[in-house]
């Protein structure tokens, strides 16, 4: 006996014993995706959203160098104890640190956000209340000043320095750390000296605030006697 055929393998509707072969229109192809959109000939692309933090946070994130973009960075407006916008020896870039810094940051991994300047470092003790002026001047714990200058000496020899701060700071002579009065703490001293030819010298002066009260003074000691050590400009 011959097995009877089967519709089953079909999409069939089985009509009085017939099969009726039932056929269907495959969807339509999505629509193409539109082409990107080029840049006119001799144009840059557009740059991506910026994702920088700005406010009080405005000098986080990562610039090499830690002094690049300073052309364009807002000078203090007025004076305050760690220096002025007047032209000087010693120029110092500010950053904000996170609430969280207990040693020196590291300075090519930040942004600043104020410049000012200063011919010595004299910042005795006291209470930080004015910000910095002009840029952020709500700004009186949790940051950093770096300073770079030059200053002279007259002749050959073996010199004393001294360097006080509160939080820490780290004094560089030529690239030498010669001073490293590091962490957070009280006015503290801290002595260190250089050997040095007759002539111009670079000093680099790297100071971070915690909380609290500030303090920043670095001075040469000559036949015992401490004088600020002044830059030359």
């Amino acid at each position: 006996m011959v097995p009877p055929r089967s519709c089953a393998l079909l999409p069939v509707v089985l009509l009085a014993s017939a099969c009726t072969i039932t056929t269907y229109e495959p969807p339509p192809p999505p629509p193409p995706r539109p082409a990107a959109r080029q840049p006119a000939p001799g144009t840059k692309p557009a740059p991506a959203a910026s994702s920088a933090p700005t406010g009080k946070w405005a000098g986080f994130g990562k610039m090499g160098g830690g002094a690049a973009g300073s052309d364009t960075t807002p000078k203090v407006s007025s004076a305050i104890a760690f220096g002025s916008a007047t032209p000087g020896a010693f120029k110092g870039l500010a950053y904000v640190v996170p609430p969280d810094t207990k040693k020196m940051p590291d300075f090519t991994t930040l942004v600043p956000f104020a410049q000012l300047y200063t011919d010595s470092f004299n910042v005795s003790s006291q209470d930080f209340k004015t910000g910095f002026p002009g840029a952020l001047a709500g700004q009186v714990e949790f940051f950093a000043i770096r300073y770079e200058g030059k200053f002279n000496v007259a002749s050959d020899g073996n010199y004393q320095f001294k360097l006080t701060s509160d939080d820490g700071a780290i004094a560089s002579i030529d690239g030498a750390k010669i001073i490293d009065n590091d962490g957070v703490h009280t006015a503290t001293s801290a002595n260190g000296q250089a050997t040095l030819k007759a002539g111009t010298h670079t000093l680099r002066l790297d100071y971070f605030q915690a909380q609290g009260p500030v303090a920043l003074q670095l001075f040469m000691v000559q036949n015992g006697q401490e004088k600020p050590l002044v830059g030359t400009k």
